[in-house]
């Protein structure tokens, strides 16, 4: 994917697309973006440093607050990798425990942000 990981993060893009065009995607807000948000961030599996520097340059491009968090969090929690070293090494049920708590994870700041916040006349 076009998403930049791990120790590549700072050096120019040329996949197949990049954090504007993510950031486009994802939007400001709603239950959409929010998707796309834990999508991206899932599919990248980038270590913590590398899903900072990202989600920080999504959200300088124009991708709300509330879907950034959600990259941030789906990319260090919703690790695939993970979950497959956790069911070789303990069982099934810590990997859906693991997913449940990420999803979790990621809902709870989604809603938080989404709470009414008055609006400047």
């Amino acid at each position: 994917m076009g998403i930049r990981t791990g120790l590549y993060h700072q050096q120019p893009d040329t996949s197949a697309g990049n954090e504007g065009t993510y950031a486009k995607a994802m939007g400001k807000t709603g239950p959409r973006s929010m998707a796309l948000g834990t999508f991206f961030g899932f599919i990248s599996s980038s270590c913590s440093f590398a899903a900072l520097a990202t989600t920080r340059s999504l959200f300088q491009k124009g991708a709300g607050l509330a879907p950034s968090v959600a990259f941030l969090l789906a990319s260090t929690n919703l690790v695939i990798e993970l979950g497959i070293v956790i069911s070789i090494f303990l069982a099934w049920q810590f990997v859906v425990a693991e997913y449940i708590g990420g999803i979790l994870l990621i809902l709870l700041p989604g809603f938080s942000f989404a709470s009414p916040i008055p609006k400047a006349d």
